[in-house]
């Protein structure tokens, strides 16, 4: 059977016809898309996925002290933290140790205010956003205390968790052999108590609602027994819902927009003054960062339009570095 081709470039499609039958398909010309595009087949493609912030454990004091090289008492640094952790908005942090059984309340008496500076654990917290934030601590068997005389010395498994919260931290001065765990700290001017839990099972956990900042926590035990015990296996677990709302993004001539040239200014406002830093811009397979004015105002050049429809992703970034969900504009060039 002969067969008879042929091609035709009008209005983008080609023409095949083979034995009488002609079949018609769609060009990758001007208004079609290729795999870089923003459009596939009509339909609008999302940047790909932003990497939401993190939370970060570290071992360790965000500001060491100094000690007396002789006693190896502190002379300048305040609160010597065991840990520092980074909690971004909707995020969760864990971490485990040992800690005294009387660190959080020196002597297992209820009502006591005094916990034992020393053997009580401090964490340094840096809240990245105004959260919720749960703080959730618990007895853990079978953990390893770090700071044993033989490395590899397991801990106790009979926690009584308590915690206090206060907002700041301290880095300057010595400490004293007692803090307050109802109360602000004498010795440590830096921080404002906030709240405390106490449990007499085996979990102590407490919700407060906080704005972004450095806070400090320190747990321990309240153990009701009388002889000694030793260190004690727990288990912490930080957990931040954040109180941002997706901003209100205004754009200057709304969000379907007609030229007939290769290029187009967005402008517009993104949520109030100050609320917004930043605005990820997504267009031809490609993310660009432009910052937003303090008043809330921004401008952004698109370039390479093609004809037809196309399509620009703006995603707003908070000034605590939260990434809210990305907002669809639509160009269209004639």
């Amino acid at each position: 059977m002969k067969c008879s081709r042929c091609e035709s470039s009008a209005r983008g499609w080609v023409t095949l016809v083979l034995a009488g039958a002609v079949f018609l398909f769609p060009s990758t010309g001007p208004g079609h898309d290729t795999p870089a595009r923003t459009v596939k087949h009509g339909t609008p493609v999302k940047p790909p996925a932003t990497p939401q912030p993190t939370a970060s454990v570290i071992p360790a004091d965000p500001v060491p002290n100094t000690e007396d090289p002789a006693t190896g008492a502190p002379l300048d640094g305040g609160i010597r933290y065991a840990w520092a952790v980074n909690l971004a908005g909707n995020t969760s942090a864990s971490f485990e140790g040992a800690t005294g059984a009387w660190g959080w309340d020196e002597d297992g008496e209820e009502g006591t205010t005094l916990g034992r500076t020393e053997a009580a654990t401090w964490v340094a917290l840096d809240l990245k956003s105004p959260s919720r934030l749960t703080v959730r601590v618990e007895r853990k068997a079978q953990v390893t205390d770090r700071n044993a005389l033989f490395p590899g010395e397991t801990a106790g498994s009979n926690l009584r968790p308590a915690f206090t919260l206060y907002r700041g931290w301290d880095h300057d001065g010595g400490d004293q052999a007692t803090f307050s765990n109802r109360g602000n700290v004498v010795w440590a001017e830096d921080i404002e108590y906030l709240d405390h839990a106490e449990s007499s099972g085996d979990l102590a956990e407490k919700t407060l609602v906080l704005p972004a900042g450095p806070y400090s926590l320190v747990l321990g035990g309240h153990s009701d027994l009388v002889p000694p015990e030793s260190r004690q296996g727990f288990g912490a677990r930080l957990t931040s819902v954040s109180l941002e709302k997706a901003p209100v993004l205004k754009y200057t001539g709304g969000k379907n927009q007609i030229t007939g040239k290769p290029g187009l200014k967005l402008s517009g406002r993104a949520g109030a003054p100050g609320e917004i830093t930043a605005l990820r811009v997504y267009f031809h397979g490609k993310t660009r960062v432009i910052p937003v004015k303090s008043s809330s105002s921004w401008t952004v050049a698109i370039k390479g339009l093609e004809f037809g429809k196309n399509t620009v992703w703006i995603t707003p970034v908070s000034k605590y570095g939260t990434i809210f969900p990305g907002q669809r504009v639509k160009i269209t060039r004639k």
